[in-house]
């Protein structure tokens, strides 16, 4: 039997493996009684240890300031002893000034060894001589060695079975890691074709690949882009393709893709970190015809995906890098093991050993022959509305152009044919514009742009629903503060109703209301009033 709220209880712990169970238990002749029962994954006594999310440092800058957060939940104001120690990585030290000591919890680490990647342990001991423990990871990096263009595949070669690493030396891409057009699941080839960035790009049919081979020694992020990375390109994958499409990633073991989404017409980045799998998806439509821009980065923190240079998802890590996978073979348009291939055209595929800003990005998008413009109409649109009273509404939009020398064209309209008449706009062809409603009713207004180029089908739009009602009593009553009732300003005899307030009508509620008034205000007695047709 087992009762709760008892008195008289001692304190117990017991540990399962790495698990803790902390409980208070006493023994009776013919029962236990047992309570304040709780489960930790970890003993819940020691002090608890945050070292630091993964840190980057950049040189000529060599030590940083470390910022861990510690707390010690069963005895908050005990002494604690603190003691950071390196795990690993190149040579380190801690700065001998007070307060920045490797005995003080915002110590100064000195990175002797230079570039290169560490591991930090704190081990934090309170007075009974229990200590927790938590590591951080530090990496250092030249951006001039570290930060580069890994490989650049523009597809230029129009003909053969090689598609070149297009070596860049400036950008540090100075080992060509060509990739070989190969068919897997159908024996021919990609096909070359005309490019969106340069002349060439290439085609795949739903069972080929691009082969890079890829040295994964060569990577200035050691073994495998771990810490860092950047993949890109233009993919316009088969409208009525379904499934995964895979634009570049490295596979077998899985360790990264840039695709389109297994069961949505999105963009999707996947990263395989080494305690999670983080799966980033867009909010665009890549299946709409349209050539698109594809990016993902991880900067050792934060991974983010960005479409036709926006960013559409991101994820904050903190902790976690992308798991070192030397065996992985990088493929442009599919890959061998899970299949996964591109049916459509992808062009100016790129990888680089950093993460790239927002502006780097964009810079890579107007690489291309054009983007297609966005349309979002306001949210925050009125979209019910009274006729007489507030029939016409402020339309506003946002228009998203990467292009900067494109002109846009736009059209406002009505989606139901059969209450266009019924709809005035200030001007159709302005995004910001007005819209007046002559009937009740329920109207799709559609807002429609194109680039010149994109858009000419009118395929790129946003719509807003508004629905006009006819005026009911309560869209006519006013509040008086002065009065402190409601009023009918279109009806002056019309003071009252069934619920003691206006109802549009002149009747006996009214005439009541009246008498009632008259009484009080012709009352000798009374300290006055106001009479309601005042």
């Amino acid at each position: 039997t087992v009762l709760l709220n008892q008195t008289g209880l001692n304190h117990y712990q017991r540990q399962e493996n790495a698990t803790f169970i902390n409980f208070d238990l006493s023994r009776g002749a013919n029962q236990i009684l047992i309570d304040n029962v709780a489960v930790y994954p970890q003993n819940p006594d020691l002090p608890v240890v945050d070292a630091g999310l993964n840190t980057t440092v950049e040189l000529p800058e060599n030590s940083v300031i470390l910022t861990p957060v510690v707390s010690n939940t069963d005895t908050p104001d005990e002494t604690l002893i603190v003691q950071w120690s390196q795990v690993s990585g190149p040579a380190l030290s801690f700065s001998p000034l007070a307060g920045e000591t490797a005995n003080d919890l915002n110590a100064k680490a000195i990175f002797d060894g230079g570039r290169g990647q560490y591991v930090l342990k704190l081990a934090v001991t309170d007075e009974r001589g229990l200590t927790g423990e938590g590591t951080i990871n530090i990496r250092v990096k030249d951006p001039a060695v570290d930060d580069v263009l890994l490989g650049h595949w523009g597809f230029e070669e129009l003909s053969g079975t090689v598609a070149a690493d297009a070596l860049d030396a400036a950008a540090g891409n100075v080992v060509a890691d060509d990739g070989f057009l190969a068919g897997v699941t159908d024996p021919n080839l990609p096909q070359w074709t005309a490019g969106w960035v340069g002349d060439g790009a290439l085609e795949f049919f739903g069972g080929q690949l691009v082969d890079v081979n890829d040295v994964a020694a060569q990577d200035p992020n050691a073994k495998s882009l771990r810490w860092e990375m950047t993949a890109a390109g233009w993919i316009k994958p088969d409208p009525e393709s379904g499934g995964y499409r895979t634009l570049v990633g490295r596979f077998s073991p899985f360790n990264w893709v840039l695709r389109k989404a297994e069961t949505s017409p999105y963009a999707e980045l996947v990263l395989q970190m080494d305690d999670t799998q983080v799966w980033l998806t867009g909010t665009t439509d890549i299946l709409d015809g349209y050539w698109h821009h594809l990016a993902g980065t991880f900067d050792g923190r934060r991974a983010v995906l960005y479409v036709d240079g926006l960013e559409e998802a991101a994820v904050e890590l903190g902790r976690d890098l992308i798991r070192l996978s030397t065996e992985s073979e990088l493929s442009i348009g599919g890959r061998r093991d899970r299949n996964h291939f591109l049916a459509g055209l992808a062009d100016d595929v790129r990888l680089y050993s950093a993460a790239l800003g927002a502006d780097q990005i964009l810079e890579l998008v107007q690489q291309g022959v054009n983007v297609p413009p966005r349309v979002q109409i306001d949210r925050d649109i009125p979209t019910y509305l009274v006729k007489q009273f507030n029939d016409t509404v402020e339309l506003t939009a946002d228009i998203i152009e990467p292009n900067p020398d494109d002109v846009i064209a736009a059209m406002w309209s009505v989606v139901e044919p059969e209450l266009a008449a019924f709809v005035s706009f200030g001007d159709q062809t302005a995004v910001n514009t007005t819209a007046t409603f002559a009937q009740a009713g329920v109207y799709t207004l559609r807002l429609t742009v194109n680039d010149g180029l994109a858009g000419l089908e009118g395929d790129i739009f946003d719509e807003v629903v508004i629905t006009v009602n006819e005026p009911v009593c309560e869209d006519l009553l006013i509040y008086n503060e002065d009065l402190g009732r409601y009023i009918n300003p279109y009806l002056s005899a019309d003071i009252s109703g069934p619920e003691g307030r206006p109802d549009c009508y002149i009747d006996l509620y009214d005439v009541a209301m009246m008498a009632s008034n008259w009484l009080l205000c012709n009352d000798p007695e009374g300290e006055g009033c106001i009479l309601p047709l005042d």
